[in-house]
């Protein structure tokens, strides 16, 4: 079970619990030490903690993937080992009703006391229970959970924390935001007169009627370089993604030299065969975050995509309209926001993959020959088969976008946005001082939000 654990698991503390103690209670270490329990409780814990220690730092060498998640047993070894015995706590718990006892649980209590003289007695109840609790070691295990629930909560307040202040500077940062435009409306509302918004009208006529061809033309344009764009980016994700899991996979396949005799004295015959091994655990553990990566690779890369477009879109579709018309007749301001609005008309669609795995990837501990040859070949199947329906689905994908932003006219949607803004600044201008004075107020309530 061991190799399915890696830090992509969100692990942040283990400990090794080592079951039937009281099965190596008996045999060299009770003359070593005397029959001292405590003494020979430590000396199984430090050889048991030294192999612990051996073993997952062999395991961390051949399975990259393991990271530093075993780092914490491997150098607290000790601390991080329990010994434990769930008859030892039974048999404390039904000290006084021995008719509840079974065989296994008899034969255990005879051996400690035949072992162990001064730590259990039939006659001292009191002692033998004390003696019991402490090979159960059931105060250790409450202790430990007890820690690991305080640091949970301690990183759960903390995640918590973090996560208020983020949503906090978001927050601030949206206000702030509008205190501008709010100060950029004052602005416009302060300078501006009938001539001015007579001009803007004039100006509007003018362009839509000479510009509305060339920002659709424009627009198409963009929107089909954006097609062959996007799809090769996000395929290059793709292709990259899987050929890293392709070496995850071939990296789990070991081999070793299995070796057998046959025949006797003079006619033995030494035989030999490499035979392939894999972890399966391992395997199946990074197959199933497959999916999730992938997810989040190609949403970040899509939704980065589409931003960067979205600025070269603005930019070039503002160059075009101020070829078309001067800034003093339409503000920039004007403008952009008549260009959101292009934006805010279209809905993304979303990339969505399937992940199943097939009942044969679901295996865990160390295959070897067949076994393992037969698990490989379904996990590279797999990957093969998942590949080819996310490649279908970025094909989809950018169809769909592409269908979706061809929907919009966007000199309809440009125009109307700006004819309404202009509109919107004249009836403002027209009551100027309770305009000027809602938006000062607006910027007051906005700044009591920011100070609280």
């Amino acid at each position: 079970m061991m190799d399915m654990i890696t830090r992509k698991e969100g692990i942040s503390e283990l400990y090794v619990i080592s079951s039937l103690v009281d099965d190596q209670l008996f045999g060299s270490e009770i003359n070593r030490k005397a029959g001292s329990l405590p003494d020979v409780l430590k000396d199984i814990t430090e050889k048991l903690a030294r192999q612990m220690k051996k073993t997952l730092s062999n395991l961390k060498v051949k399975n990259e993937e393991v990271d530093t998640m075993f780092d914490q047993l491997i150098e607290q070894s000790d601390d991080r080992l329990i010994l434990v015995s769930s008859i030892c706590h039974t048999i404390s718990n039904l000290f006084q009703k021995r008719e509840c006892w079974d065989d296994s649980m008899q034969t255990v209590w005879n051996n400690l006391i035949d072992n162990y003289p001064d730590y259990f007695s039939e006659n001292d109840s009191a002692l033998s229970r004390a003696s019991l609790l402490q090979i159960s070691n059931i105060s250790k295990i409450k202790e430990v959970l007890k820690s690991v629930r305080n640091k949970k909560d301690e990183i759960l307040a903390k995640k918590l924390d973090e996560y208020i202040e983020s949503k906090k500077r978001c927050l601030s940062d949206y206000l702030e935001s509008l205190i501008k435009i709010a100060d950029q409306q004052i602005k416009m509302i302060e300078e501006g007169d009938s001539a001015t918004i007579n001009e803007q009208k004039t100006a509007l006529e003018k362009i839509e009627k000479i510009g509305s061809n060339t920002i659709n033309d424009e627009y198409i344009e963009l929107i089909e370089s954006m097609e062959i764009e996007v799809e090769s980016k996000l395929i290059g994700v793709i292709q990259s993604e899987f050929q890293k899991y392709r070496n995850e996979i071939d990296n789990a396949e070991r081999q070793k030299i299995e070796e057998w005799t046959t025949g006797w004295w003079i006619w033995e015959k030494l035989h030999s065969r490499e035979v392939t091994t894999v972890k399966a655990g391992a395997v199946r553990n990074f197959l199933e975050n497959l999916i999730t990566d992938i997810e989040y690779k190609i949403s970040e890369e899509s939704n980065k995509f589409y931003n960067e477009w979205r600025k070269k879109l603005s930019s070039e579709l503002l160059k075009s309209l101020r070829s078309k018309i001067d800034d003093e007749y339409i503000d920039d301001y004007i403008l952009r926001n008549a260009i959101k609005t292009i934006f805010n008309k279209t809905e993304k669609p979303k990339i969505e993959f399937d992940n199943e795995l097939p009942e044969e990837l679901n295996c865990s501990g160390t295959l070897e020959g067949e076994s393992a040859e037969d698990f490989l070949s379904e996990a590279r199947d797999y990957l093969t088969k998942t590949k080819k329906k996310c490649l279908k689905a970025i094909k989809k994908y950018g169809i769909n976008l592409v269908t979706e932003l061809r929907s919009i006219v966007p000199s309809d949607t440009l125009f109307s946005s700006i004819r309404e803004q202009i509109l919107n600044l004249e009836e403002q201008i027209r009551h100027r001082a309770a305009s000027i004075d809602s938006y000062k107020r607006f910027i007051d309530k906005i700044r009591d939000l920011l100070n609280e």
